[in-house]
């Protein structure tokens, strides 16, 4: 049977032609069969975009990441699976390639596809260069194929509104484009820095910018003149330089535009104003409306009051009508509705319908735009020329009595080894990828060990000759089998191999989760007994008490050298400012606490929390403990927040909610998701809740005279250390 690009040979193999040498047509038979270069957070929508779209099917995934590949496949039941495209096409028969790998690499995986007769979208950039864009569209016409970019931000619906009312002429004709983009970047916040769009200060315009300038370009058509200005440098973890704010004014064939571009913000703005002859339109492309303003007519005062007024019926009708799509998904009685849902299905099923419809390729011209317009800004960028920060090369002999730390990159975790290389340990770390190491911590000098933790073969090698072995390895997975797999299932293959290997001494962050919390005016000592209902706590904490039980569990069968730490709330430099454990953050300047007394609660300082690890290393008698480490600085999430709000200069505002509040809520919320049957619906329980509000003191007495530990006491100097210098992102 025909497909519309590639011939199935009945064995698996695939061809780009005909037995005679011609072409395959447009195949009506049979889906079309898409595989999906890279397995990243973006290949999740296009798994889900292609499952409703007709006449196509994803049959197959290629990554290099085994356990991403995994997780992707496993959730969209997809067979065919391979670390490579090449390898992926070899079993798995495929009409067309979604090309989602990092923008570097998208040239040569789409030249890769397109060589094998397969149509290729690609996820913006299309590439770096126009030059590169051209070769690809010769490269697809040769071949008989077609190539496309996934310019997703023109398929917003409301965008699609305002060229609606365009092609109408409800604004005449359009004369200047105003364009914000102040979206903050999680990798940024998160400390994330080995992510493609960090390596350059130009990449982020490249990952980022295609957005308003294909609406721009759509508007205005191609751009002749660019000027860039940028602002806020920082070097980042990775030592390079990255500017967290673009100002970029640009002269178009038909018009003028301005684009504001921030990355570091807290409140999230995506809007185009766009100003006609006749009237203005305002695009508000995070809530979805679209509102046109023009004359009426009247007298002053009259057209005054009448544009008012429709401007306000307009963003009411389209905001209710939101509202009304909302609650119909959350209910089961539609798919996904949110814009930038329907912005990614517009783009991929736009390119599927030219195939299915054997249209002609409508994409060359706005690709070509939107390169050559990315391309000029890039060019004017001042900076005449790029030097990163000068970064060892990382060590990988192995050195005697090494100190491993596992969850290095993390927050609590690169504290660790700056404070071990501070005290002449010699460190060892184990990464999956060694440009997440940030630059000051190659500085310490660690061996590194590439490896997963989650893979016995590589944990028992990085454990080899190490002295001592720290495990702070966490995360944030989705679901109780993937918090067994990385918090239970890792500790018992570090926990093995340490006592195959002779390890002196292995330290275990859990939390004080591990604990039930909920009982007011109680003291927990660090040796009362874990929470014995793990059931009804969040993942988290029930993986964290799983653990802790493996753990004593093979201290007492088989003499495992374990020491368990349990931090309390840890704030400092690098860690969240809009901490979990104060309450909950449904934005920046929000808090709703978790419940409605007023008390202290369990902060610690992440310089306290490793300097205990630190002197736990080495001293004897500490095998089977566990010590708690909260800090002797107890601020009430009233004062918190207070310091935060002195320290930002910002209203933040604290609102209270009791436990019986928020289990109606949670109720209400799991009903809700119940009836529309949505994956994953799970609600607070009473326990986790009373647990939240951190009701009890913990008591720190024994760690403080086991390690000779003396947390900071000042409450100055906490809030400096623990606010302050958390929002500057300073080093302590």
């Amino acid at each position: 049977m025909y497909s519309n690009n590639l011939i199935d040979q009945g064995d698996g193999a695939v061809s780009a032609q005909r037995p005679d040498g011609s072409r395959p047509t447009a195949d009506e038979g049979r889906p079309h069969r898409i595989v999906l270069a890279g397995a990243g957070f973006i290949a999740n929508y296009h798994a889900e975009v292609v499952g409703e779209l007709h006449g196509c099917e994803v049959v197959g995934v290629c990554d290099p990441d085994p356990e991403r590949l995994r997780q992707l496949c496993e959730r969209w039941n997809i067979v065919h699976q391979a670390a490579c495209l090449e390898k992926l096409l070899e079993g798995c028969p495929a009409d067309a390639v979604h090309v989602l790998t990092p923008p570097a690499t998208h040239v040569e995986v789409a030249e890769q596809a397109l060589n094998a007769g397969l149509h290729v979208l690609i996820e913006k950039p299309m590439a770096l260069t126009l030059r590169e864009v051209d070769r690809l569209f010769d490269l697809a016409r040769q071949q008989d194929r077609q190539v496309a970019v996934n310019h997703n931000a023109v398929h917003h619906p409301a965008f699609r509104q305002l060229m609606t009312r365009v092609d109408q002429g409800a604004l005449g004709r359009i004369e200047h484009v105003i364009a914000m983009q102040n979206v903050p970047l999680v990798q940024l916040k998160s400390g994330k820095h080995d992510h493609w769009m960090f390596r350059d200060p130009r990449n982020v315009l490249f990952e980022q910018g295609p957005h308003p300038f294909s609406q721009i370009c759509q508007m205005l058509g191609s751009v002749r003149r660019a000027s860039t200005f940028v602002s806020d440098e920082r070097t980042l973890r990775n030592g390079r330089r990255f500017y967290t704010r673009w100002q970029i004014n640009l002269e178009c064939a038909e018009g003028t535009a301005q684009i504001f571009l921030a990355f570091d913000g807290t409140l999230p703005q995506w809007f185009l104003h766009v100003v006609g002859q006749d009237g203005s339109a305002h695009v508000d492309l995070v809530h979805n409306t679209c509102t046109v303003d023009r004359a009426t007519g009247g007298i002053p005062a009259a057209d005054a009051l009448r544009r008012g007024l429709s401007t306000s019926w307009q963003l009411a009708a389209q905001s209710l009508a939101n509202v009304a799509r909302y609650v119909q998904a959350t209910l089961g009685l539609s798919g996904q509705r949110d814009s930038y849902y329907l912005s990614m299905k517009g783009g991929i099923q736009e390119f599927h319908a030219c195939l299915r419809e054997r249209r002609p390729n409508p994409f060359v011209s706005s690709v070509r735009q939107v390169t050559a317009a990315l391309e000029l800004a890039a060019a004017r960028l001042p900076i005449h020329e790029v030097v990163p920060e000068t970064v060892p090369a990382p060590r990988s002999t192995r050195r005697e009595g090494e100190v491993l730390v596992l969850g290095s990159t993390g927050f609590i975790g690169s504290h660790l080894v700056r404070a071990l290389s501070r005290a002449e340990y010699p460190v060892r770390v184990m990464v999956r990828r060694p440009s997440a190491l940030p630059a000051d911590l190659l500085r310490c000098d660690p061996t590194v060990i590439v490896g997963d933790v989650l893979k016995r073969e590589q944990v028992e090698c990085a454990v080899a000759g190490c002295r001592s072995v720290i495990h702070l390895v966490a995360g944030a997975p989705t679901g109780w089998p993937a918090y067994h797999r990385l918090f239970v299932d890792s500790t018992r293959l570090v926990a093995e191999a340490c006592l195959a290997h002779g390890v002196e001494q292995l330290q275990y962050a859990s939390s004080i989760a591990a604990y039930y919390l909920g009982k007011p005016n109680a003291t927990v000592r660090d040796d009362a007994a874990i929470d014995d209902r793990p059931l009804e706590r969040c993942d988290y904490a029930r993986a964290k008490i799983v653990a802790e039980q493996l753990l004593m569990d093979l201290h007492r069968t088989r003499a495992l050298p374990i020491v368990i730490f349990r931090p309390g709330i840890v704030v400092g430099s690098g860690g969240p400012v809009e901490h979990l454990g104060v309450g909950y953050w449904p934005d920046a300047s929000n808090c709703i606490t978790w419940g409605s007394r007023e008390h202290p609660l369990p902060f610690v300082l992440v310089d306290d929390v490793v300097d205990a690890m630190v002197k736990a290393l080495g001293t004897a008698g500490l095998a089977g403990s566990a010590f708690n480490l909260v800090g002797d600085v107890r601020l009430t999430a009233r004062e918190y927040i207070d310091a935060v709000r002195a320290a930002t200069r910002r209203d933040i505002r604290l609102h209270r909610r009791s436990v019986i509040g928020w289990r109606a809520f949670e109720g209400i919320a799991w009903t809700v998701k119940a009836i529309g049957r949505r994956p994953g619906n799970v609600a607070l329980t009473w326990r986790e809740l009373t647990y939240r509000t951190a009701a009890s003191q913990l008591d720190c007495s024994r760690t403080k005279t086991a390690l000779d530990w003396h947390p900071v006491q000042q409450r100055e100097r906490f809030i400096e250390l623990g606010v302050e210098r958390a929002i500057r992102q300073e080093p302590t």
